[in-house]
């Protein structure tokens, strides 16, 4: 009894479709970049820069200087990660 096996066959003939699917790829490959860098960044920016800009008014409250930390942290986890993205 002989396996069936189920695989796509790949074309080798260069055409609108196979330039197409290649196409496909790099923007799905860049849509992951672009949703691990708003995943990890995002978050990082805002904990750093929404303390400063409100942190003044509210008389420096001791959770901005900890929301700071967090952030510089998180930036420091986004550099380190980046590379496995």
């Amino acid at each position: 009894m002989e396996k069936l096996q189920i695989r796509p066959e790949l074309t080798t003939q260069p055409g609108p479709a196979a330039n197409r699917g290649g196409g496909l790829m790099l923007a799905v490959l860049l849509l992951g970049q672009f949703m691990c860098i708003i995943d990890v960044a995002g978050p990082a920016v805002l904990l750093v820069v929404l303390p400063l800009v409100l942190g003044h008014e509210a008389g420096w409250p001791p959770v901005s200087f900890g929301a700071i930390a967090a952030g510089v942290l998180l930036g420091a986890g986004f550099v380190l990660g980046a590379r496995e993205c």
